[in-house]
Formats: C-alpha cells, sequence, structure tokens
C-alpha cells in the first residue's frame, strides 16, 4: 500500500499538468458531494441572501408612517420615547425573517419542503430499541428529511408475530415522543422480506430504493435485499 501511495504522489508530482487535473476533478467532486449532503443549507443561504438583495419598500417604513404627526405631537409629555418605539415598532417589530417566503423564493422554499418531506424507510426486523434510536440518529445527522417510515415483514399473522407488531408500533410512538421532530410511522407487511418486496414497496410508497435502510445483513436474505441497493446504516 506504501509502494502504491509513493508511485502515485511520483507521478503527479512528475507531471504538474496531471496534479493540476487532479486537484481540479477532486475539488470538483469535493463541491458535488457537499452540494447534496447540505443542499438545504445551501438552499436557506440562498433565501437569505435572496430576500437580503430584494428587499423592496413595502419592508421599510415610509417616511410618513414613521414621523406620524400623531407620534411627533409635542404636546404629549412623552413624546421622544414614543417616537423610538414607533421607529422600533416600524423597523424592527413588523420586519419578517429573512427566510420568510416571498414570491421571489417561493420556487426555493418548494424545493426546501420537497426536501424535508420525503420519507426514508427502515426495515425493521424486531422492535429493538437500540436499533430503532441507532436507525433515528443516523437519519438525523445524515438525512435532511423530517420523516422516517419504519417497514416491518412477517409471513403469517401468528401470535408471535402480532406480538412483534404490537412491540413495535409501542416502540415508534415512544419514540415519536422522545423525538418530537421527525414524524415516525409503522408498517406492517405481511409477506416474505426479498428483493421484490423492496421494489413493490419502492413503487406504492413512491420512496427510491436508494433512500431505504437497513440493519447489517444477518441472512443470505438480507445480503440480497441489501446488493439490490437498500442501504446498511447501523449494526
Amino acid at each position: 500500500m506504501t509502494l502504491v501511495i509513493v508511485g502515485f504522489l511520483a507521478n503527479l508530482l512528475g507531471n504538474p499538468q496531471t496534479l493540476m487535473y487532479f486537484v481540479c476533478y477532486f475539488l470538483f467532486v469535493l463541491l458535488v458531494v457537499f452540494g447534496m449532503l447540505e443542499r438545504v443549507f445551501l438552499l436557506r443561504a440562498l433565501v437569505v441572501l435572496t430576500n437580503l438583495l430584494c428587499v423592496t419598500t413595502k419592508t421599510r417604513p415610509s417616511p410618513e408612517d414613521v414621523l406620524d404627526d400623531d407620534v411627533l405631537d409635542a404636546s404629549t409629555p412623552d413624546s421622544s420615547s414614543q417616537v423610538a418605539k414607533s421607529l422600533n415598532d416600524n423597523v424592527y417589530g413588523n420586519a419578517l425573517s429573512l427566510e420568510r417566503e416571498t414570491g421571489k423564493v417561493s420556487g426555493l422554499w418548494r424545493t426546501i419542503r420537497a426536501i424535508k418531506n420525503a420519507p426514508v424507510v427502515f426495515f425493521i426486523k424486531r422492535a429493538d430499541l437500540t436499533t430503532l434510536n441507532k436507525a433515528i440518529l443516523y437519519v438525523r445527522a445524515n438525512e435532511a428529511t423530517h420523516y422516517i417510515w419504519f417497514v416491518h415483514f412477517y409471513t403469517e399473522p401468528t401470535p408471535d408475530a402480532m406480538e412483534t407488531v404490537a412491540q413495535l408500533e409501542e416502540s415508534v410512538a415512544l419514540y415519536n415522543r422522545i423525538y418530537p421532530k421527525i414524524q415516525l410511522e409503522l408498517y406492517s407487511v405481511v409477506g416474505e422480506f426479498e428483493p421484490a418486496a423492496v421494489e413493490w414497496i419502492s413503487h406504492n410508497m413512491q420512496v427510491p430504493i436508494h433512500s431505504m435502510f437497513l440493519k447489517q445483513p444477518s441472512n443470505t436474505t438480507m445480503h440480497k435485499v441489501s446488493s439490490f441497493g437498500v442501504r446498511v446504516i447501523t449494526g
């Protein structure tokens, strides 16, 4: 491995033009990856920048509003404090947030909402609080969505299977209270957990396969599902 790295560096340093191409390609890939991971942050920054640059006269108090005759009534003992309060109310009290949704940024806000409202799917086998918590923490740290759909497969409605479903419902309800900013839902499906079932879930729930996750595979079937495109996110 060391020899490979040394040879790679020797080729780069031996030809400065190759080094320049490598740096440009590396920076381009880095920017693309950063843009995908932080797209919500970048869109919100664009909203703030657009609202800063496109402030209209409607968002600023007119001289007539600020210098109102009633506000500057000299007969009022506290006229100076009233003027200060009026200025504060006009400039700050009625000012909207820089992230406000206006006509100029409505498209950006629609995109942000679409990203945050796009659910991800996590396939859960049993009511394991640790696994559920790891999945939620992973999505919070790495995904922009506020929706997690847990999907549980069972072959037959046996007493044990229904007990597992009931335990999962209780666990999901518990984490809904612990993480109020994330909407958690549980879906139980009767059938075999296999690639065809994943495709069916993707089609019916309208969730792309790359937005589906599962625990580290422990059997052949789950290995087939993970090789189908479902992401492994927790051990």
